[in-house]
C-alpha cells in the first residue's frame, strides 16, 4: 500500500521532481513509466536516467525501445540511427509486441534495401499476430503498397478487417483507446463507409467514463457530421465548465460562427480568453486554428475589439478599442492570463 501511495503522490509531479533515493525505491515498471513521462516532457536526460535505472534492476523491453527511439531522433543523446535500430531489434527479439511494431515501422519507413523491407514486414506480422493493432495498420499499408512483398489489395483489406475486429473486441471489453480509434474510423470513414451511429455508440461508451478526448470527439461528431447542434453544445459546455480548453475552443467557434449557438462575438472572445488561461498561452488567441482564423475574416476586427473591451474592463489594457493586434495588446493578454 505504501508503494502505491508513494507512486501516486510522485506521479502528480513532473519527473524532474524525483530524487535519486526515490528512484531506488521504484520497480522496473514504475521507473519505465517515469522515464516515459520525462520523455514526453522533453526532459531527455531524466528519461535516460530512469530507463537506465530500470534496466539495472531487470529487463524492460519498453525502456530499451524508448532509448532506441531517443538515438533514432537524437533526443538527449547523439543521433545514431544504426545504434537506435540495434536497440529496437534487441527489444523486439524479447517478443514484446510494441517493440516489434516500432522496429517494423522504423525499418519499413526508411526501406533502404529489399531485405530490410522484408524484415520490416516480418516484424510487423509478428506484432500483429500478438494483437498489436498499430502493427496491423502498418501491415495493411505494407500489403497495399508492396513493402517487402508484392502489392496485394485483397490481403491489405483482410489485415484491415482483422485490425477492426481486434479493436472492436478491445472496445467491447471497455478499452477506451480502442473505442477512440474505432470511433474515429467510423466517424471519418477511414477505409470503410462512415457509420456515425456506430461512432456515436463507441464515443458514448468512452464518454461515460469521463474520457476527455473521447468526449471532444463525441461533440465534434454531433457538430460536424450529425448536425445535432444542441447535443454538441452541451458536450462542449460540460467540458468547458470542467476547465477543458478543447471544449472552450469549440464554444468559441460556435459563438463566432453562430453554429449551435446564437452568433455573439463577445461571448466568443470570452471563451477564447478562458481557453488561453487554461493553456497558459496568450498567443493561442491569435493562433491560426484557435484564434483569429476561428472567426470569419469580416468579423475579426469586432472580435479583437471584444477582447480589448474585456481586458480594459478588468484593468489590464488601456489602449484604444480599435480591433488591432498590437504589442501592447499582446502584453496585456500575457499579464491577464498570468494573473488570473
Amino acid at each position: 500500500m505504501f508503494r502505491a501511495l508513494l507512486l501516486v503522490f510522485f506521479l502528480s509531479f513532473s519527473a524532474k521532481a524525483f530524487a535519486d533515493e526515490t528512484l531506488d525505491r521504484l520497480s522496473v515498471e514504475e521507473l519505465t513509466n517515469l522515464g516515459r513521462i520525462a520523455q514526453a516532457e522533453h526532459d531527455y536526460a531524466r528519461a535516460l536516467e530512469c530507463y537506465r535505472a530500470a534496466l539495472e534492476k531487470g529487463n524492460s523491453p519498453r525502456a530499451v525501445t524508448n532509448i532506441g527511439l531517443m538515438y533514432l531522433n537524437g533526443h538527449g543523446v547523439p543521433k545514431d540511427v544504426e545504434h537506435g535500430i540495434e536497440l529496437l531489434r534487441e527489444a523486439a527479439e524479447t517478443g514484446h509486441p510494441n517493440a516489434m511494431m516500432v522496429l517494423g515501422a522504423t525499418l519499413g519507413g526508411r526501406g533502404k534495401t529489399e531485405d530490410e523491407n522484408t524484415e520490416a514486414r516480418d516484424w510487423l506480422q509478428r506484432a500483429a499476430n500478438a494483437g498489436n493493432v498499430r502493427a496491423m495498420s502498418f501491415l495493411a499499408e505494407a500489403f497495399r503498397y508492396g513493402v517487402g512483398i508484392p502489392s496485394h489489395p485483397d490481403d491489405a483489406n483482410i489485415v484491415r478487417q482483422n485490425a477492426r475486429a481486434s479493436l472492436q473486441q478491445e472496445a467491447d471489453a471497455g478499452d477506451n483507446d480502442a473505442r477512440l480509434a474505432l470511433g474515429r474510423i467510423y466517424k471519418l470513414g477511414i477505409q470503410v463507409p462512415a457509420d456515425h451511429n456506430r461512432a456515436e455508440a463507441l464515443f458514448l461508451a468512452g464518454a461515460s467514463s469521463g474520457h476527455v478526448i473521447i468526449r471532444r470527439y463525441l461533440g465534434s461528431l454531433y457538430l460536424d457530421e450529425m448536425g445535432r447542434y444542441e447535443d454538441a453544445y452541451q458536450v462542449f459546455k460540460d467540458l468547458a465548465d470542467e476547465g477543458d480548453h478543447g471544449g472552450m475552443n469549440h464554444l468559441q467557434r460556435m459563438y463566432a460562427y453562430g453554429v449551435g449557438a446564437e452568433k455573439d462575438l463577445a461571448i466568443a472572445a470570452e471563451w477564447a480568453l478562458k481557453s488561453a488561461r487554461a493553456t497558459g498561452n496568450a498567443h493561442s488567441l491569435f493562433h491560426p486554428i484557435n484564434g483569429l482564423q476561428a472567426v470569419r475574416p469580416e468579423d475579426q476586427h469586432v472580435y479583437v475589439q471584444a477582447i480589448q473591451t474585456i481586458l480594459r474592463d478588468d484593468d489590464f489594457y488601456s489602449g484604444p478599442i480599435d480591433g488591432d493586434v498590437t504589442d501592447s495588446l499582446r502584453q496585456a493578454l500575457s499579464q491577464y492570463i498570468g494573473e488570473n
